[in-house]
């Protein structure tokens, strides 16, 4: 974005990111980054106190729907699949679904754009590469068939 911004002779610019109430710490984040950056970046969905509830209604009473499964107030498959900022346990069961969308990120690990460790490239170093974890999430079995609910568990009453 910064580098588009720039190729369009653009010196300073307002940046709106869909951060909402429920996630202060990213806000948090979002404003210090504000003082090293050249642009400012707001999160109507933060001031306005809209929270994964509000817009998961929002979307309910549209007429277009993502279909994204909602497991917990997250949508595990939103935005970016299998991005290496999710935790290890979110991407590996996206794969155990979804092992089709290991493939990508695969060859960007093949292509050498991760960060070269003992093993070759990798996104991150406190986990296994992409091409590891598939090869995991498929051979291991499901101790409990999960539901999709959102109830929560009371288990430990």
């Amino acid at each position: 974005m910064k580098d588009f911004m720039l190729s369009r002779g653009h010196k300073y610019w307002v940046n709106y990111v869909g951060l909402r109430y429920d996630e202060p710490h990213r806000v948090a984040r979002l404003r210090r980054a504000k003082e090293k950056e050249r642009w400012d970046s707001e999160a109507p969905l933060h001031i306005e106190k809209k929270t994964v509830k509000d817009v998961a209604e929002f979307w309910k009473n549209n007429d277009f729907d993502l279909r994204l499964p909602g497991i917990n107030g997250k949508t595990p498959l939103g935005n970016c699949d299998l991005c290496f900022l999710k935790g290890k346990n979110t991407i590996m069961n996206i794969m155990k679904n979804y092992p089709d969308k290991a493939q990508w990120w695969i060859d960007q690990e093949k292509k050498r754009l991760g960060t070269k460790s003992k093993d070759g490239f990798l996104f991150r170093h406190d986990r296994p590469d992409y091409k590891t974890m598939l090869k995991i999430s498929q051979s291991q079995l499901d101790l409990f068939d999960f539901d999709k609910s959102d109830d929560a568990c009371f288990c430990h009453d």
